[in-house]
């Protein structure tokens, strides 16, 4: 039961943060100009990419 109660949780986290992404992406392309718009997506794009990268040699285990 606990299993399935985190699931549910952890499912709704990722929904609410591709909403807020949505919705943030959206706000900037009414706000900023094309050229900005992609520079600021091609900045989130590149940082969503590296940061697994950049966590590859740290130990993320949890005792």
């Amino acid at each position: 039961m606990n299993l399935a109660k985190s699931s549910i949780k952890a499912f709704s986290i990722k929904i609410l943060g591709a909403l807020l992404f949505t919705a943030y992406s959206i706000f900037l392309a009414r706000i900023l100009s094309q050229d900005d718009y992609g520079t600021v997506m091609f900045a989130i794009a590149v940082a969503t990419a590296l940061g697994p990268i950049c966590l590859l040699g740290f130990d993320r285990t949890t005792t």
